[in-house]
């Protein structure tokens, strides 16, 4: 899939294109039904459907304290499993957030994209002071060109799917309710780095995972997960524990992962984990025998749940 980034003061770089805009942090079932939208418009009308979006995030460039669900390179795996040409970004930066909304439209979805169509969700803003919204967006579609449609708030009971809720999920180690929101797992990705070598001492080698600062960790503890190496979606089982390691006077927050039945060096390698469920909350071992016995449960448990799992999914899909 396609991967283009523009600054703003390109022009042509596509032409007939059907947009989606919005930051897609999470990539989740409300993004997923504005992209199902943009496809099927877009084949009526022989467009080529792409992701617009932002990096950085906007709210990361304006100041804010924020942790993304997605990072960059995870937000673009995950879009590539949806049926568009490509995705653009936004070489967003103070400049860009100062424009106003009409400049946007203008200089971006006009001049450099091309855009016939644009779908938007019922809560996107855009330029100074989020000024824009679908209405405004509608009125400039009129005078320039394109046609705008806007998707409508997707629920799971009485819950509205919004990246901000998942956050909040995934802050409190609720995973299999925000799996639930997202429609795949919650991925963390990163490159495995190395670590003290306690995992093989006592029998169960973990590979450690250096993760974007940016990236938004779960309640520390420990978690059934699938594993993927380099740019495969998670496919084998394993079991995660994110935390400081308070048993061996560990502080930095970490995360580790034990691939079951794993032969082979991951050092220098990205995984890509999607975690399945909470199992435990993080807590300090009186030995590191005690601990052995615990990863064993644990790991019993992730069995468990990842059983689970994967009879409850379709055998084609992998997160």
């Amino acid at each position: 899939m396609k991967k283009i980034t523009i600054k703003g003061h390109e022009e042509g770089v596509l032409t007939d294109s059907a947009l989606m805009i919005g930051s897609f942090d999470g990539v989740h079932l409300g993004h997923k039904a504005i992209a199902d939208t943009l496809i099927a418009l877009s084949r009526q009308k022989g467009l080529k459907p792409y992701a617009l979006t932002f990096e950085p995030h906007p709210r990361l460039v304006l100041g804010n304290n924020i942790k993304l669900l997605t990072t960059h390179y995870e937000k673009f795996m995950l879009l590539s499993k949806l049926e568009l040409d490509g995705v653009v970004y936004v070489d967003f930066n103070r400049q860009i957030a100062d424009m106003s909304y009409a400049d946007f439209v203008e200089q971006f979805i006009v001049k450099a994209l091309g855009a016939k169509l644009v779908v938007v969700g019922y809560d996107h803003h855009f330029g100074r002071g989020r000024e824009g919204n679908p209405e405004r967006l509608t009125e400039l579609g009129k005078l320039m060109g394109f046609d705008v449609k806007v998707v409508q708030p997707i629920k799971i009971g009485e819950k509205t799917i919004k990246s901000n809720t998942i956050r909040e999920l995934v802050e409190y180690g609720d995973i299999a309710e925000a799996n639930a929101m997202l429609g795949h797992l919650y991925l963390i990705s990163g490159i495995t780095v190395k670590g003290k070598g306690l995992g093989e001492q006592i029998g169960y080698p973990t590979a450690n995972i250096k993760v974007p600062e940016e990236k938004l960790l779960p309640l520390n503890g420990v978690y059934a997960a699938m594993v993927g190496v380099n740019d495969n979606f998670p496919d084998m089982p394993a079991v995660v524990y994110i935390g400081t390691a308070p048993t061996v006077s560990g502080k930095k927050k970490m995360v580790e992962v034990h691939i079951f039945d794993f032969e082979g060096k991951l050092y220098g390698t990205r995984l890509n984990i999607g975690l399945v469920d909470f199992i435990r909350v993080e807590r300090e071992f009186c030995s590191t025998e005690v601990l052995r016995a615990q990863i064993e449960n644990d790991i019993e448990r992730a069995k468990q749940i990842i059983n689970r799992h994967i009879k409850k999914e379709p055998a084609h899909k992998t997160i």
